[in-house]
């Protein structure tokens, strides 16, 4: 089990190239390449194959690697075909991206259109992202879909639950995909749609291959460091060796550095993060 972290939030500070850096320089054994944030990224320029190929230089250099990635986050309607081809865009180059870097995860958000019945969701997942999981695979890529928290406006401007807000929808979701697919766990996510993190690690089981591992208080999505606020990680840890969790222990809390954050303490606040992640780490493969 690898101890991971997020180039997110980083890369836009520092750049990717810096943000692999600094996270290896904080200890992390692994990457979590984040395509997330916007199209200006150099993974979607005309020279993408080359930059990572630095970026992957620079990880093997201090013996770290690219162990998953973060694909761009689905936010059209059906109808609307030229944000939906930019979004498929997207999602195609960060498949090719995962392969390029090595890395075993493409973690994917879950798509909610809001104009169409909570049941009809799922076959909208299917039919949607089942090109992309079959590319994927093609190219020695495993799919992972995240557990969601947010809520979407319908056609009448109603809040309508996001999919895979519990466990039990998100195991289904895993299911309906079947081989080639599994699940990834974001403890704030969880917490925000009222579930112990703890539980939705037992309900999805042998389909938890990835973590995104943050706090906060209940009340929105901080991102902030474990320990930090309300999340009670223990029981999560033993739901993880319960299981026996294969995956690694990946962190999604670079939130933490907000702009306020004086440049000269992210670095010594990314040697905290990678602490907490090995305190984890030990206490989840403790014997």
């Amino acid at each position: 089990m690898k101890i991971v972290n997020s180039t997110g939030v980083l890369d836009e500070r520092f750049g990717t190239r810096e943000a692999v850096k600094m996270l290896c320089e904080a200890g992390f054994e692994g990457i979590d390449y984040s395509m997330c944030s916007g199209l200006d990224k150099p993974v979607y320029s005309d020279t993408w194959r080359a930059e990572l190929r630095e970026d992957m230089k620079i990880a093997a250099s201090f013996g770290a690697s690219f162990s998953q990635t973060h694909g761009p986050i689905p936010s059209y309607q059906l109808d609307d075909k030229a944000a939906r081809e930019r979004f498929m865009d997207a999602a195609r180059r960060s498949v090719e991206a995962t392969a390029e870097l090595g890395a075993e995860y493409l973690v994917f958000h879950p798509m909610r259109v809001a104009r169409g019945s909570h049941e009809d969701q799922l076959e909208i997942n299917l039919n949607e992202y089942m090109p992309l999981v079959e590319m994927a695979n093609g190219c020695g890529v495993t799919v992972a879909f995240e557990n969601m928290c947010n809520y979407k406006l319908n056609e009448f401007g109603e809040p309508v639950k996001h999919v895979c807000k519990s466990a039990e929808e998100h195991a289904k979701y895993i299911d309906a995909f079947g081989h080639g697919v599994v699940a990834c766990l974001d403890t704030g996510h969880a917490t925000l749609s009222a579930e112990e993190p703890c539980e939705f690690a037992r309900m999805l089981g042998k389909r938890l291959r990835c973590l995104h591992v943050h706090d906060n208080m209940g009340v929105k999505d901080d991102h902030s460091i474990p320990y930090n606020m309300s999340i009670k990680f223990e029981p999560l840890i033993g739901a993880l060796r319960d299981i026996d969790y294969c995956g690694d222990l990946t962190l999604e809390c670079n939130y933490f550095l907000r702009p306020s954050v004086p440049n000269e303490l992210c670095a010594p606040a990314l040697r905290y993060m990678a602490a907490v992640a090995d305190y984890m780490r030990n206490k989840i493969t403790a014997k």
